[in-house]
């Protein structure tokens, strides 16, 4: 199913995003990695956690709670 864009992207800049469609994106980031987590694709999952995780970071900083969630969810699936 379509999993090249899980690739591409993950850990880097998006220089032309703005700070609000990075933060759109994550919640349907979080959606589709639950559908995965529950479908035992774990490591599918994990990824798009781990982008999400990335785009978060680079709106909010490195230490902010709202990363908590996303942290929580990645270590479930016992992939890091």
């Amino acid at each position: 199913m379509g999993q090249a864009w899980l690739k591409g992207g993950q850990g880097r800049h998006c220089p032309g995003w703005a700070a609000p469609a990075v933060e759109s994106l994550v919640p349907s980031l979080m959606n589709l990695a639950a559908v995965y987590y529950a479908q035992g694709q774990y490591t599918d999952a994990a990824r798009l956690y781990q982008r999400a995780l990335g785009l978060q970071e680079q709106v909010l900083g490195p230490d902010h709670p709202q990363l908590i969630p996303v942290l929580e969810n990645q270590g479930q699936t016992g992939i890091f």
